[in-house]
C-alpha cells in the first residue's frame, strides 16, 4: 500500500477528507462544535502504517505478528468500561505481557481495509463514532483512528518477552484464559470478537418503520405482557445464544396450551367418527391405539411433545408465510436465500418460503428451530450430539437468532386483541 491507496482507504471508509500535501504526511478534517478540526499523520505514522501487511485472521479476529498477537475483543457490561490508558499486565513466570486498551493503529488499518466491503451500518457507526470522539481528542490523527471501531471493542495483546526463546504459543488459549481470569476478579466481563460479522450485530435489526416520533402512533393492540418481557429480553441480550432462548420462550408460552387443545381435538374427533361405537371391543382398542403416543407425551415429565408444540404454535401464530418472508427481508437482502441454501451447524432443515408444500415448510421450519435450541439448551460434553460452542459457532448462529426474532414478532402480533 502507498500512501495514496492509504489516503483513499480513509477516505472510502471514514469519510474524512484526507489529503497530502508533500506526500509524507496526511492531514484531514473533521466537524466539532460547528467547526473544522484538522488532524495530521505525522511521517513516521504514515510510514509505520504503509509498512504493515499482517494480515486480519478472524475465528477469532486476531493479527499474528512473529513474537505477538492481537485479539479484538468485546466488552460485553451494562456500563461502559473506558481504556484511556493501555493496561500492561506482566507474566514474568512464562516471559509473557497482556496489555488491554484501546485497539493498535495496526488493527485499525486491518480493520478498516474490511469494513471497506462490510455492512453499510457498520461503517456508517465508526464514522459517526470518529467525529464524536474528534470533540474532545487533539490533533493526533493516530488517536483520532483508534477511535474508528465500534463501541465496546478493545484490543488486548499478547506478546513474548525479549528473551522468552519460544514461538510456538497458544495464543488463543491464552487470551480466553485472561479474559476468564478479568472476569473473575474484576466483574468485566471480555469476550474474544470471532467475526467481523459480530461487530455489525444483526440482531439488533436497524430498521425505521417510521421515520419520527412524530409519525408513530400509540398502541392500537394488547400485547401479552409476558410474551413482550421475553421479546425485550432478547433484543436486550449481548450474546446470541441468549436472545435466541429469549425469542424461543416468546414461541414456548403457548405449547402446553396448544398442545392438549390439540390433543382434545384429535380425542372428541375420534369419539365421534360415524364409524366409532363405544360399544364395540374393536372400535375402543383402535382408539386406544391411536392415542397411545399422545397419552405417553401427556404423561412424561413436561407433558407435551414439544417439537408437535412449536409445529403446532408456528401453524397458528405465523399463519401467513408471505408476511414472514416480507418481515425477514425488510431487515436483511440475503436471510431469506440463506436458510433456504444454508445449514446450520446443528441441523440440515432448509427452509424455502416460497415452496408450494406449506406443511413442509412449517416442518423444515420446526426442525431447524427446534436442533438449533437444543444445541444451545443442551451444550453439554457429547460425542455424538451437535453442540452450540460459544464464540465458535457465534457467526453461525447470527442469522438464525434473526429468523427467530421476526418469528416471534408475529407470534405477538398474531396472539393480541384490539384495544
Amino acid at each position: 500500500m502507498d500512501i495514496n491507496e492509504l489516503i483513499g482507504l480513509l477516505n472510502e471508509v471514514l469519510r474524512i477528507d484526507a489529503k497530502s500535501d508533500d506526500g509524507k504526511k496526511i492531514s484531514f478534517s473533521l466537524s466539532a462544535h460547528m467547526h473544522e478540526r484538522i488532524f495530521e499523520l505525522g511521517e513516521e505514522t504514515v510510514n509505520e502504517i504503509l509498512g504493515y501487511d499482517d494480515e486480519l485472521l478472524e475465528d477469532p479476529v486476531r493479527i499474528v505478528s512473529k513474537r505477538s498477537c492481537e485479539f479484538l475483543i468485546r466488552v460485553s457490561s451494562k456500563m461502559l468500561i473506558r481504556y484511556d490508558e493501555a493496561e500492561e499486565y506482566p507474566d514474568k513466570y512464562n516471559q509473557l505481557t497482556y496489555r488491554i486498551g484501546r485497539p493498535s493503529l495496526k488493527m485499525v488499518i486491518a480493520l478498516l481495509k474490511k469494513y471497506k466491503d462490510g455492512p453499510a451500518e457498520l461503517c456508517q457507526e465508526i464514522r459517526m463514532r470518529v467525529r464524536r470522539m474528534a470533540e474532545r481528542m487533539e490533533s493526533d490523527g493516530a488517536s483520532i483512528l483508534q477511535e474508528a471501531v465500534p463501541i465496546r471493542t478493545r484490543f488486548l495483546q499478547i506478546s513474548l518477552n525479549d528473551d522468552n526463546p519460544n514461538e510456538k504459543v497458544d495464543y488463543l488459549t491464552l487470551c480466553t484464559s485472561f479474559c476468564f481470569v478479568s472476569g473473575y476478579n474484576l466483574g468485566r466481563t471480555l469476550l474474544p470478537i470471532n467475526s467481523l460479522d459480530d461487530l455489525s450485530d444483526t440482531s439488533a435489526v436497524r430498521r425505521l418503520r417510521r421515520g419520527t416520533t412524530e409519525e408513530m402512533e400509540p398502541p392500537r393492540r394488547k400485547y401479552i405482557n409476558e410474551l413482550v418481557y421475553f421479546y425485550a429480553r432478547g433484543n436486550s441480550g449481548e450474546t446470541w445464544d441468549y436472545q435466541y432462548l429469549s425469542y424461543y420462550h416468546v414461541l414456548e408460552y403457548f405449547f402446553e396450551k396448544i398442545y392438549s387443545d390439540n390433543m382434545v381435538a384429535k380425542m372428541r374427533f375420534e369419539l365421534t367418527r360415524p364409524d366409532f361405537s363405544y360399544k364395540r371391543d374393536r372400535d375402543l382398542l383402535n382408539f386406544e391405539k391411536t392415542m397411545r403416543k399422545t397419552f405417553k407425551d401427556l404423561y412424561s415429565s413436561s407433558g407435551v411433545n414439544e417439537i408437535e408444540a412449536l409445529n403446532l404454535t408456528l401453524k397458528k401464530y405465523v399463519p401467513d408465510l408471505s408476511k414472514l418472508r416480507d418481515g425477514l427481508n425488510e431487515v436483511s437482502g440475503t436471510i431469506v436465500n440463506y436458510i433456504k441454501t444454508a445449514d446450520t451447524p446443528y441441523s440440515t432443515s432448509k427452509i424455502d418460503l416460497d415452496a408450494p408444500d406449506t406443511t413442509g415448510i412449517y416442518t423444515a421450519m420446526t426442525n431447524r428451530i427446534y436442533a438449533t435450541r437444543n444445541a444451545i439448551a443442551h451444550s453439554k460434553e457429547s460425542i455424538s450430539k451437535k453442540k452450540f460452542v460459544p464464540f465458535k459457532h457465534d457467526k453461525a448462529l447470527i442469522n438464525e437468532v434473526l429468523l427467530l426474532r421476526i418469528i416471534a414478532e408475529e407470534v405477538i402480533i398474531n396472539s393480541s386483541k384490539e384495544l
